[in-house]
C-alpha cells in the first residue's frame, strides 16, 4: 500500500542517503508517496559506505569468460560488457535440439551429480534435473548478506577450494580454479570444450580416457566428497566435489555431525544435527548467530548491500535493513547485476544510470552536482527557493530547505506532486497548486441517463473521495447517482480525486490531484490546494470532480494558512444540472509538534506519524502472490519520527485494522520476524501503527500487503482422461493450469514415479512458466506425475498437483491387510497405512488396530504404518489378482 514516504524526516531517513522505496530496476511499489527508485549507497557528502565509493562499487565479475549455461531452450554465453564480464540474452536452440551443459544438442546428456553445487556470481549454482538430465541449475541461490559462498556451499567466510591453476571436467566442461570475489579461490564457470572434444581429466581432449573406478569416493578438503561415475564423456572421472551434509569429510566419507547441537546454516538458518546430518529447524529473519536467530540489526545509517538476490540500504536510525530491490539475475556491490528492464534508471553513487535498450547494462545517464536521490532515480536539488511562479511535476528530491516565496505560486501541470526536503515553508501569500487531474475510477460519478420522452439528458453526478459528490438533476429526466466516498481515514495513502460524471455531451470534471509535503519542519502560512474540476456546462451539467489529497508527513507541523481539497461545481444547462464534487483528502501526520491555526477543507486525518516505508525481505511486491513453502516472513520499516517509543502490530486479512493496545503486540525495533502460521491462503495485511513520547498509540496506521497462495497447479491428461482406466496408449500427455496469473510463476518441477505423496523439491526436473504440459512414453504399470509450483521469490507451493494414469492390460487387483501393534503387542488404533505412500488412498487402523485396503493393483508395493510416539515401519507386499496379501508391524517407540 504505501512504500515510500520519502526520506526528509529527521532522523527517519538520511536525505538523499538512506532511501525508503524499491528500486526502479525491482518490481514497482504502487506508493502513494513517491515514485519508486532504486535506493542508492553513498551519504548525501560521498562518504563510503559498505565498501561503497562516491563513483560506485567496483566492477563486477559476474561470470567467467567464455563460459555458457542454459537458460530453458537457449545458451547464455559470458561476454564482456564494458570491463566487465556479464551473461548475455540466451540465444534459441534450434528446433528439435535441447540445451545440455551450455550447448545445444539433439539430446541432453547427465553434466553434475545431484547434490554437488559451486560458486557463482556469489551464490550457488546447483546440480538439478533438467529435461531428464542432470545439468546446473539456471537460477543462482544467492548468499545471505554477511556469507560467503565456498566449496558451493554459503558460510561465513571462506576457504581455497582448489590451488590456483587447477581444473577438473564438470560434464562436458572444463572448471577452472580461479580467484572468486569473495577472495578465495573456488572453482569456475563451466567451459564448454569445442570442436567435438570432450573433457577428460580437467582438460579438452579429442577422446577421453577413465580416471577413476566407478564408485569410489575421496575427500576434497577438510569438509567436501567427490564421487566417480561415468561423465558425459563416456568415461570415468571425478565429479565436482559436495559438500558434507555434517560439514566433515573424514576417511573418504563424510563424517556424522553430533545429535542434538545446533549451527548457523550456510542460508542464514538454524540447524540442528539430526540422525548425523544437519537439518534446518529455525528460519532466521535476520541472520543467524551462534546456533540461534538473531533479533536486532546495527547497521551504519544509508550503507547498502546484497541480501541473497536482494539489494538493501540500512535505515536512518541504523536499526533495520530495508529491501530496495529483487534483483532479476544477482546482486553484487549492493547492485543489482545482469538483466535490467529497458530504460529504467537507478542511483550508483553519485551517478544516475539507464538501462541500455536491449536490456543488458548499466550506463551513466546523469552526473550529479549534489547526491542522486535513490527515491526517484533522478539528481538532488540543492535547495528549492522559489521566488516567483513556476511549474513543477513529480518526485522531487531537495537535499535543503523549499521555501515558496510571498506572492509565488508552485504548480504541478500534472497534478502530481512530492516534495522532500530539510524543511519546506510556505510564506504567507504564497502558495502551492496541484492541476485537477484526478480520474479514479473508484468514485467516479454516473452519467446522466437520456430520456427519450423528453429528448434531453439528466446532468451527470458529482465525484466522491472523502465524501460523497451530489446527484445530477433535471427538470425532465430526474437525477443521476452520484459518486461515493472511497479510501480511509486511519491509514496514511491518499489519491487523485474521482470525476463527475458526464451530463450527455457535458463532460464531468476531473478529480483533485496529489500534493505530499514530507520533511522533519513543514511551516504552511500561505496556501496549498489541490481542489476538484467544475463540471461543464451546457444543455446538461456535467458533475463536478471530487477534491484531491493532500498529505502532511513531518515531526514538526504547522499551518496556519490552509489547506484545500474541495470538489468542483456541478456544470449548469438549459435542461439539466450537474451534482458537485466531493471533498477530497487531508491528511496530517506528525511526530512530536502539531499545530494548526488555519483552515482545512477536506475529510481530514490528524494523527500520529506510522511508519510508512515498509519492506519486506522475504514477500517483497506487493502485487505478486508467493507460494506458502516459506520458512520465515521478515518485515522491517524505516523509524517514522525520533522520538517514538515503539509500535503496535498485528496481521489478519482486513485491509484496513488499526492496532491497539488491546488487539495488537507491542514491538521497540523496527523489525519483524513472523513464522509461516501468521498469514492464510490469500490477502493478509500486517498493521502498524506508532507509539509517542508521551505514550499515545496512534490511530493512523501503515500497512503492506502479503498474499498466500496454498494450492497446487492442477493437471489432467487428455490422453489418459481417467485416473482409474487402464490403457494401452503408452504416450501419455499430460496438462497442467496454475491457480494463479503466470505473472506470480518462475515455473514448475516435476516427477513421475509410483508414488501418491510425492511433492517434487529444486534438485528434480525444472520447466519454465510458459511450458505447460508435457508429453512422456511410460512403460506398463501405474503412474503418478506431481508437480509444484515455483513463484517468483523462489518458493514452492508445500503440496503437489498429481495425476495417476495406468498403462497397459488391467493385471487385476487384489487385498492388502493387516494388523499394528505396538512393542508390547498392543493393539495400535488411528495408524495410518499407506500402500506406496498413497497410490492407492490411505487408511487408518481400527480400535483392534486392523486395516484393509480392498483394491490394490496386483504387483509388488511398498506398505508403511506409522503412528504418532512411534516408529514407523516400512515392508514389500506381492499383491496377485483377486488375491489377499498380509502385511503386520510392531511399531516400537
Amino acid at each position: 500500500m504505501i512504500r515510500s514516504v520519502a526520506c526528509a524526516l529527521a532522523s527517519l531517513c538520511f536525505l538523499l542517503s538512506a532511501g525508503c522505496g524499491p528500486a526502479a530496476n525491482g518490481p514497482g511499489n504502487g506508493s502513494d508517496l513517491g515514485a519508486g527508485s532504486d535506493l542508492g549507497g553513498v551519504t548525501s557528502d560521498g562518504a563510503i559506505v559498505d565498501g561503497a565509493s562516491l563513483d560506485g562499487p567496483s566492477c563486477p565479475t559476474n561470470c567467467t569468460l567464455g563460459a555458457t549455461s542454459c537458460d530453458g531452450s537457449g545458451v547464455r554465453t559470458c561476454v564482456m560488457v564494458g570491463s566487465c564480464t556479464d551473461w548475455s540474452q540466451p540465444q534459441a536452440c534450434a528446433q528439435g535440439q535441447v540445451c545440455s551443459g551450455g550447448q545445444c544438442a539433439g539430446q541432453c546428456s547427465n553434466q553434475c551429480t545431484i547434490g554437488s553445487a559451486y560458486c557463482s556470481q556469489g551464490g550457488v549454482r546447483a546440480c538439478v534435473n533438467a529435461g531428464g538430465c542432470t545439468d546446473w541449475s539456471q537460477m543462482i541461490t544467492a548468499c545471505p548478506s554477511g556469507t560467503f559462498c565456498s566449496g558451493g556451499a554459503c558460510a561465513a567466510s571462506c576457504t581455497d577450494r582448489c590451488s590456483a591453476g587447477a581444473s577438473q571436467c564438470a560434464g562436458s566442461s572444463v572448471q577452472s580454479c580461479v580467484r572468486q570475489s569473495s577472495g578465495c579461490l573456488d572453482w569456475s564457470d563451466p567451459v564448454p570444450c569445442s570442436g567435438g572434444s570432450v573433457c577428460s581429466g580437467g582438460a579438452c581432449a579429442a577422446s577421453c580416457t577413465d580416471q577413476c573406478t566407478s564408485g569410489q569416493s575421496r575427500c576434497m578438503g577438510a569438509d567436501s566428497l567427490q564421487t566417480c561415475a561415468q561423465q558425459a564423456s563416456g568415461c570415468t572421472d571425478w565429479s565436482p566435489a559436495q559438500i558434507c551434509g555434517s560439514g566433515v569429510c573424514s576417511g573418504n566419507a563424510c563424517a556424522p555431525c553430533t545429535d542434538g547441537t545446533h549451527r548457523c546454516g550456510s542460508s542464514g538458518n538454524v540447524e540442528q544435527c539430526v540422525s548425523g546430518t544437519w537439518t534446518q529447524v529455525a528460519g532466521c529473519a535476520f541472520g543467524c548467530m551462534s546456533g540461534a536467530c538473531t533479533s536486532t540489526v546495527t547497521c551504519t545509517p544509508g550503507a547498502y548491500r546484497c541480501n541473497g538476490s536482494g539489494v538493501e540500504i540500512c535505515n536512518s536510525s541504523g536499526t533495520a535493513w530495508l529491501l530496495s530491490a529483487t534483483c532479476a539475475i544477482s546482486c553484487s556491490g549492493g547492485l543489482c547485476t545482469g538483466a535490467c528492464t529497458p530504460a529504467a534508471k537507478r542511483c550508483n553513487g553519485k551517478n544516475v544510470e539507464e538501462c541500455s535498450a536491449d536490456g543488458t547494462t548499466w550506463a551513466v545517464s546523469a552526473m550529479c552536482s549534489t547526491s542522486c536521490d535513490p527515491e526517484s532515480s533522478a539528481c538532488a536539488l540543492s535547495s528549492l527557493d522559489v521566488t516567483s511562479s513556476m511549474n513543477l511535476d513529480g518526485d522531487v528530491a531537495v537535499s535543503g530547505p523549499v521555501v515558496v516565496h510571498s506572492g509565488a505560486t508552485l504548480t504541478s501541470p500534472a497534478g502530481d506532486l512530492t516534495l522532500r526536503a530539510s524543511s519546506i515553508t510556505v510564506e504567507l501569500g504564497g502558495s502551492i497548486v496541484v492541476s485537477p487531474t484526478g480520474a479514479t475510477a473508484a468514485g467516479r460519478g454516473h452519467d446522466g441517463t437520456y430520456s427519450s420522452y423528453y429528448g434531453v439528458y439528466g446532468g451527470g453526478g458529482g465525484g466522491g473521495y472523502g465524501a460523497a459528490g451530489t446527484m445530477g438533476g433535471s427538470s425532465y429526466a430526474g437525477g443521476s447517482s452520484a459518486g461515493v466516498a472511497f479510501g480511509s481515514n486511519v491509514d496514511a495513502t491518499i489519491s487523485a480525486g474521482a470525476m463527475g460524471g458526464n451530463g450527455g455531451s457535458d463532460s464531468g470534471g476531473h478529480g483533485g490531484g496529489v500534493v505530499r509535503l514530507i520533511a522533519p519542519v513543514i511551516n504552511l502560512a500561505g496556501q496549498v490546494t489541490a481542489s476538484g474540476e467544475n463540471g461543464h456546462s451546457g444543455s446538461s451539467g456535467g458533475g463536478g470532480g471530487s477534491g484531491g489529497g493532500i498529505l502532511l508527513a513531518g515531526d514538526s507541523i504547522t499551518v496556519s494558512g490552509s489547506l484545500t481539497a474541495s470538489g468542483g461545481s456541478g456544470g449548469t444547462g438549459s435542461a439539466s444540472y450537474g451534482g458537485a464534487g466531493g471533498l477530497g483528502r487531508v491528511k496530517l501526520l506528525r511526530g512530536a509538534t502539531f499545530n494548526v491555526t488555519g483552515t482545512v477543507t477536506g475529510t481530514r486525518t490528524d494523527g500520529i506519524l506510522p511508519p510508512i516505508t515498509i519492506t519486506s525481505s522475504t514477500h517483497p511486491d506487493e502485487a505478486l502472490i508467493y507460494n506458502d513453502d516459506f520458512p520465515v516472513i521478515a518485515l522491517s520499516w524505516n523509524q517514522p519520527f525520533p522520538s517514538r517509543q515503539g509500535y503496535y502490530q498485528r496481521i489478519d486479512q482486513v485491509a484496513v485494522d488499526v492496532p491497539t493496545p488491546a488487539n495488537g503486540q507491542f514491538v521497540a525495533s523496527e523489525l519483524l520476524s513472523l513464522m509461516p502460521s501468521a498469514v492464510s491462503a490469500g490477502a493478509n495485511y500486517f498493521h502498524i501503527a506508532s507509539v509517542d513520547a508521551m505514550s499515545n498509540p496512534g490511530t493512523v496506521e501503515g500497512t503492506f500487503k502479503i498474499q498466500i497462495n496454498s494450492t497446487p497447479p492442477q493437471v489432467t491428461s487428455s490422453s489418459h482422461p481417467s485416473q482409474t482406466a487402464w490403457s494401452t496408449n503408452q504416450t501419455a500427455f499430460f496438462a497442467w493450469t496454475f491457480p494463479v496469473a503466470d505473472a506470480n510463476v518462475k515455473g514448475v518441477y516435476y516427477v513421475l514415479d509410483h508414488y501418491g505423496s510425492t511433492v517434487p523439491t529444486f534438485t528434480d526436473t525444472f520447466l519454465p512458466v510458459g511450458q505447460k504440459q508435457l508429453i512422456l512414453n511410460l512403460t506398463d504399470g501405474v503412474w503418478a506425475f506431481h508437480v509444484v509450483a515455483l513463484d517468483q521469490r523462489g518458493y514452492l507451493t508445500k503440496k503437489s498437483g498429481s495425476y495417476q494414469v495406468r498403462i497397459g492390460a488391467d493385471p487385476g487387483s487384489g487385498t492388502v491387510l493387516g494388523h499394528v501393534v505396538d512393542n508390547t503387542s498392543a493393539s495400535v488404533a488411528n495408524a495410518t497405512v499407506t500402500v506406496n505412500r498413497g497410490l492407492f488412498g490411505n487408511q487408518t487402523s481400527n480400535a483392534s488396530g486392523n486395516y484393509n485396503f480392498p483394491s490394490v493393483v496386483a504387483g509388488t508395493w511398498e506398505v508403511t504404518a506409522s503412528a504418532p510416539g512411534l516408529k514407523s515401519s516400512t515392508q514389500m507386499v506381492t499383491v496377485t489378482s483377486t488375491g489377499s496379501s498380509t502385511a503386520n508391524f510392531t511399531l516400537s517407540p
